[in-house]
């Protein structure tokens, strides 16, 4: 879901809270995949050079035992095995070098050096020690703080005894900064860092008051125990949709809302793919935001509804003015109206209003279980009938009855647009492209999927129509 790939790292200053957040759950995850016999190959078949004019035994291991584990190839060249800085420049090493490897390790005496590397290498430069820079090291201590005292990275309180210009020290103070972590320097005046140093760690302090958390999937679902170690006492706000508008799967909101209230944190829904297909029932999902789009409902666009609970709306100041929403105005203050007007400034979509209406009187005239059953018997149809598409791959789910009625596929070969122009040709109508989810579909390799979406108006005449075109292309682009 979080894509850092081609990137370099050469110092954690360049990073935001986000990355390294990401960095440090990756770390945690390798390490309990490795222990658990799970991990997976991701860099299978790269080439990787370490350059080590400082000799490490402790990092030479840990780093080539790390890429064997990943499946990557390592070359290592110590301080007498490398010409850089002596036969050559550092710029000639790195065009020599970015030519035959996909990555660059570098530990050694100059963060110059390492920036030379990056620059002229054209592949990703990692920094593992430099005379103003240890990211890596950095890593690995919060990594070992967060494992011994069983906190959050923001519960932590740090200290370090030292030379406060030291390269760790350096590293420690912006990590510290960009994970919300109180960090304590004990230095002597005259090895206090730099100004320039504590004034960027104060400024990422400021900015990193909150922390982005992602909850990764396994088996085509949400990983609830990813979910419920990520919630923690610290978590202010969760937020997930209802139905993925990508995966189609279903997710377990009550019982999400349940562990995010047990933290103290509030719960927010989007409800845009699934309040037209199934039965919403708020008061039992207890969530504190609930939102969803007329145009997904057969009304019309412009239009939608946020749901939320009272006491908590009347708490939250508007954030757009005009008529109907004042009570008072004054020449220094305003005060405003209450509910639902305090949020709902200046003149509404009326018609809109009323079209939208006039939709959800039509699905609920028509019985929304049913219409969620007619969806569940189209995806059950379809399903067996795709999975016997050769090269054809389904994301998501394969139990059906936690889908919602959408498919999203690729055909081995072929860009999701070109399989949605073919099947345009032949009168089947799918989306094609990133579905506003690119974080997700980082997570799952792919720059896109086509999608086939299902509703009231579908039949297994449509079901068999997209078969059936789904195979004519395939045969356009000679790939039987």
């Amino acid at each position: 879901m979080y894509n850092l790939r081609n990137k370099n790292f050469l110092t954690l200053r360049e990073l935001s809270s986000n990355d390294m957040e990401f960095l440090l759950d990756l770390a945690e995850n390798l390490k309990a995949a490795k222990y658990t016999g799970t991990e997976q190959q991701k860099l299978k078949g790269k080439n990787i050079a370490l350059i080590f004019e400082k000799d490490s035994t402790r990092t030479r291991c840990s780093f080539e035992v790390a890429a064997y584990d990943q499946g990557a190839h390592v070359t290592y060249l110590g301080p007498s095995g490398s010409h850089m800085g002596k036969k050559e420049t550092a710029k000639d090493t790195a065009r020599v070098l970015g030519g035959v490897y996909d990555g660059i390790e570098y530990r050694g005496f100059s963060q110059r050096t390492a920036e030379t590397l990056a620059k002229y290498s054209g592949v990703p430069v990692w920094n593992g020690l430099t005379d103003e820079d240890h990211p890596t090291q950095v890593l690995a201590d919060f990594l070992t703080a967060k494992e011994a005292l069983k906190k959050d990275y923001n519960e932590i309180n740090f200290t370090f005894v030292g030379d406060g210009q030291d390269n760790v020290a350096n590293a420690l103070m912006i990590g510290a900064a960009l994970m919300g972590m109180n960090y304590h320097l004990v230095s002597p005046k005259e090895l206090y860092p730099s100004q320039d140093l504590v004034d960027n760690a104060l400024k990422i302090a400021k900015k990193t008051g909150a922390i982005l958390k992602f909850v990764y999937l396994k088996d085509g679902q949400l990983d609830m125990d990813d979910l419920r170690k990520k919630i923690t006492n610290q978590t202010k706000f969760v937020s997930i949709a209802h139905v993925s508008n990508v995966l189609g799967t279903i997710n377990p909101v009550e019982e999400i809302t349940k562990i995010a209230h047990e933290h103290g944190a509030y719960m927010a829904v989007d409800g845009a793919q699934s309040t037209p297909h199934m039965a919403i029932d708020l008061q039992k999902m207890d969530v504190d935001f609930f939102a969803f789009s007329g145009h997904k409902m057969m009304g019309p666009t412009g239009i939608g509804v946020l749901y939320g609970k009272e006491e908590l709306l009347n708490q939250f100041e508007p954030v757009e003015f005009g008529g109907e929403m004042i009570d008072f105005v004054y020449e220094s203050h305003s005060t405003w109206t209450e509910l639902p007007w305090k949020f709902e400034a200046g003149t509404p979509n009326i018609a809109g209003a009323i079209a939208l209406g006039a939709a959800i009187d039509y699905i609920q005239e028509l019985g929304i279980d049913q219409i969620h059953q007619h969806e569940i018997e189209l995806i059950d149809y379809l399903m067996p009938k795709l999975q016997e598409i050769e090269g054809l791959k389904i994301y998501g789910l394969k139990d059906n009855v936690k889908r919602g009625g959408l498919i999203a596929f690729n055909i081995e070969g072929l860009h999701p647009h070109d399989v949605a122009t073919a099947l345009d040709m032949e009168g089947v109508a799918v989306r094609a492209g990133h579905h506003c989810a690119q974080p997700l579909l980082n997570y799952l390799e792919t720059p896109a999927t086509a999608r086939a979406s299902f509703y009231l108006y579908n039949t297994k005449a449509d079901c068999d129509k997209l078969v059936e075109a789904l195979k004519k292309t395939k045969e356009f682009f000679n790939l039987d």
